[in-house]
């Protein structure tokens, strides 16, 4: 109806009223129809009237030299009109501005050289109708590149190596986005068209972004660790964002035997960086972490006398030696030496070889007790002394074979001193 009106009601030819302001003519015969439409204006119903003729209107297109428009030969595309009515008379143009018109029941010939949508307009005397063709393009030449290139904090879609001028659509339900580089407002499939508008071609697919949450994304690498000799680690690398990642390690001095999972295993040491990507904006992060192998730590504490010499040293002080053995691995020994000066009780072993070798101790290393041999059977006192001279156990003992319970003792070298009343020894001994 030519009144604008909406909100009302449709009645064609006296059937059923449908609450609509649009309704479809398929199915009605031809001839002569009324349509009266009904809408309110405050407390009043108003009604328009319209008649209309539905007119038999055949208009045919034939397509003689095949499906489509061929893009990689680029030969011209034969197109046929046939109308029913001789005096019918129809025009055609299409988007790139190229038209022509023809009339009547002749057969209209043209040879099209772009693909793409033909619209064609007929007159009748009755008034006018509008019929669309496609002009299918087949065998694309070019193949697009679908990368963005940068940063730019934002979602993108992109494409390049496409021909000059070519007018590029993103489509996704209601959004349409144009241009070579989009930022894109959600997630899912998003279908591009591009049309070269030399010949019309056109390429179309789909292109899936996996998620719009957090373009530019955040990593750490944890914190550094000791691997073991011989041994393997896990990184433990981790991103605060999600949305379409790829994660990749990479070293110049070790060894990853998994370098793109987000947290890889590792056997040697070195310095190895994450790098995560948002594959959907082209945002990158990265941190770093060192490895370092393990050393192997061993201590000794340990007493001499003056003049006497261990592993080379002869004066009080703590000594380090790094020690490099199988696959590398270190081991650092420390030695913590006192040097008693010669005075020193400890320092007077024995007042005769004979006494000193009469006496044998076991075992040594002692756990909880130590046992005192003895060849004959004598009364004798004894003493135990740390490093330091300080007296932690004494009693006797008298018979041929006697244990001594050191339980309560720390870890550490101790000297035992067994005195009769002519002589002295001093014997030295290593508790676990």
């Amino acid at each position: 109806p030519s009144f604008n009106k909406t909100g009302g009601s449709i009645q064609v030819d006296n059937q059923q009223i449908i609450q609509a302001d649009f309704i479809s003519l398929d199915g009605l015969a031809l001839g002569a129809h009324t349509l009266t439409y009904y809408y309110t204006e405050g407390n009043c119903l108003n009604t328009i009237t319209e008649s209309f003729v539905i007119q038999n209107c055949q208009f045919d297109i034939y397509t003689p030299s095949g499906f489509g428009f061929d893009c990689s030969t680029q030969t011209p595309f034969d197109l046929e009109v046939y109308t029913s009515n001789p005096s019918m008379f129809f025009d055609w143009s299409n988007y790139y501005g190229d038209f022509g018109s023809g009339t009547g029941n002749t057969l209209n010939q043209y040879s099209l050289t772009k693909a793409g949508l033909y619209t064609f307009t007929v007159y009748l005397a009755s008034g006018i109708a509008n019929f669309q063709y496609e002009v299918q393009s087949v065998n694309t030449p070019f193949t697009p590149l679908f990368e963005c290139s940068g940063c730019t904090g934002q979602v993108r879609l992109c494409v390049d190596q496409i021909p000059a001028g070519s007018t590029i659509t993103w489509t996704k339900g209601t959004h349409v986005l144009t241009g070579a580089e989009v930022n894109v407002p959600e997630a899912g499939y998003w279908n591009v068209t591009i049309t070269d508008p030399s010949t019309g071609c056109s390429f179309q697919i789909d292109r899936y972004v996996e998620s719009v949450a957090n373009p530019v994304p955040s990593c750490s690498a944890g914190a550094p660790q000791l691997l073991p000799c011989g041994g393997q680690i896990t990184l433990n690398g981790t991103t605060n964002t999600t949305g379409d990642l790829q994660y990749s390690w990479s070293t110049t001095d070790g060894h990853i035997l998994n370098p793109f999972d987000l947290n890889p295993t590792v056997d040697r040491p070195g310095t190895y960086v994450l790098h995560v990507q948002n594959l959907s904006s082209g945002c990158s992060a990265f941190d770093a972490v060192t490895i370092t192998l393990d050393t192997i730590r061993t201590t000794q504490v340990d007493t001499i006398c003056m003049g006497d010499t261990l592993n080379g040293y002869y004066q009080t002080g703590i000594y380090q030696n790094l020690y490099t053995g199988d696959c590398n691995c270190d081991s650092l020994h420390t030695l913590d030496l006192t040097v008693l000066p010669a005075s020193d009780p400890l320092c007077y072993i024995s007042s005769s070889e004979a006494f000193a070798a009469s006496f044998a101790i076991s075992p040594n290393p002692a756990h909880d007790i130590l046992v005192v041999e003895s060849s004959d059977i004598q009364t004798l006192d004894f003493h135990v002394f740390d490093i330091h001279g300080r007296t932690l156990l004494s009693g006797k003992l008298n018979e041929r074979q006697q244990s001594i319970h050191i339980q309560m003792l720390p870890s550490g070298m101790y000297f035992l001193r067994l005195q009769s009343e002519q002589e002295i020894t001093t014997i030295k001994f290593l508790k676990q």
